[in-house]
């Protein structure tokens, strides 16, 4: 488990370490997510889009901070909701 608290990481620094950690390299945007939640120490509740790559934060996260992280991904309900879309009469 690492501690990437108490360093300054500019965000090629950090990058790297993320990509390390998932094996490609990330977005500007997960790049402040994770920010926030290793380095920063701070909650996050992060809502985007389909696509963005949330499980990159959801997976760098718990690997890169010390102590204990708790994630709450609503999938189910997104399975659901994208079900019930498709379900629509007329489409």
């Amino acid at each position: 488990m690492n501690n990437l608290a108490g360093k300054e990481w500019c965000d090629a620094e950090l990058g790297s370490e993320i990509e390390r950690v998932v094996g490609f390299s990330p977005r500007a945007g997960q790049i402040q997510a994770i920010r926030k939640l290793v380095i920063d120490r701070k909650d996050l509740i992060l809502v985007a889009p389909t696509g963005w790559g949330k499980s990159v934060v959801f997976q760098a996260t718990p690997a890169l901070a010390a102590g204990i992280c708790l994630m709450i991904m609503p999938l189910t309900l997104l399975e659901e909701d994208q079900v019930s879309f498709i379900l629509r009469p007329n489409l």
